[in-house]
């Protein structure tokens, strides 16, 4: 088997297995700030991932107006999605900025501008 192909296998089980537990969402999504950085780019984009998933389960329950839908949960999921999206942008944004510097201007002539 291809070792890319058991990664992804792995990926997808550890999504599955987030999203039918979405207590460990919520709680990596209600911690704060700084667990948050703690964790590692991959990890988090697992657990964006697996809301998603679990997500679009909430809303089957809800469609299929099963006895467990609960629209508070969705709603914290929802949540924990979104910060968990802020912190990849962020993340994002943190490594676009490190640009390399460039060589200030010369100033050319008898230039009297600052």
């Amino acid at each position: 088997m291809d070792t890319r192909n058991a990664n992804d296998i792995r990926r997808l089980k550890r999504i599955h297995e987030m999203a039918r537990r979405p207590l460990s969402l919520l709680a990596l999504a209600h911690s704060g700030r700084e667990r948050l950085k703690a964790q590692p780019l991959d990890a988090l984009l697992v657990a964006r991932d697996a809301a998603t998933l679990a997500i679009r389960r909430e809303r089957a329950r809800g469609g299929s107006e099963h006895w467990s839908a609960d629209f508070n949960r969705l709603l914290a999921l929802k949540f924990a999605r979104d910060r968990i999206r802020a912190e990849i942008a962020r993340r994002g944004r943190l490594q676009r900025r490190k640009k390399p510097r460039t060589m200030p201007r010369l100033q050319c002539g008898n230039s009297t501008r600052a």
